[in-house]
């Protein structure tokens, strides 16, 4: 794993202050030390490419859902998508976002944020790109002539784990 144990602390923040936030109907499900598992043992569990469901908002204010290849390398998810897709238009004007990885009852993680662009001169660009190129065995760069590197920094984070204690040890 990549992560640091900042890295870790820097999830875990979000995923305690979220639930200290949520409703009775959400802390009724997702209990605190019994259902939600740690960041250290929530960035094992999603280790490797995942399919991640993320929302964007369209221009008249709707959301619109669909599939990306999310990867966790350094804390936070990341993805790659043209920049001149409708998802990739959305969250240039409009970078708030919200993610869902769901598997099956196992584990489901939930983000709600901003997407931050990691263009060729961000300072974590270089790690990411190396990160997806070894996963998918060439560059996302070389796909499209404008593929938009995205990264979720999350507000609001929900992580649930009916079996927490069965996930992969950090």
């Amino acid at each position: 794993m990549l992560e640091t144990a900042a890295e870790r602390d820097a999830v875990q923040r979000p995923l305690d202050r979220s639930h200290r936030r949520a409703g009775p109907h959400l802390r009724s499900i997702i209990r605190a030390g019994e259902r939600i598992p740690p960041a250290a043992e929530r960035i094992p569990a999603v280790d490797g490419m995942r399919v991640l469901v993320v929302t964007t908002v369209g221009s008249a204010g709707r959301p619109r859902s669909s599939a990306v290849d999310g990867h966790v390398p350094h804390r936070c998810w990341v993805f790659t998508t043209r920049a001149e897709a409708v998802k990739g238009r959305d969250l240039a004007v409009r970078p708030a976002v919200s993610c869902a990885d769901v598997d099956g009852e196992r584990l489901a993680v939930f983000a709600h944020g901003e997407a931050e662009p990691l263009a060729p001169s961000h300072p974590d660009r270089a790690a990411v790109e190396d990160h997806l190129s070894r996963h998918d065995r060439s560059t996302p760069a070389t796909w499209a002539p404008a593929m938009a590197y995205l990264r979720i920094v999350p507000r609001r984070m929900v992580a649930h784990a009916p079996e927490a204690a069965a996930l992969p040890a950090g």
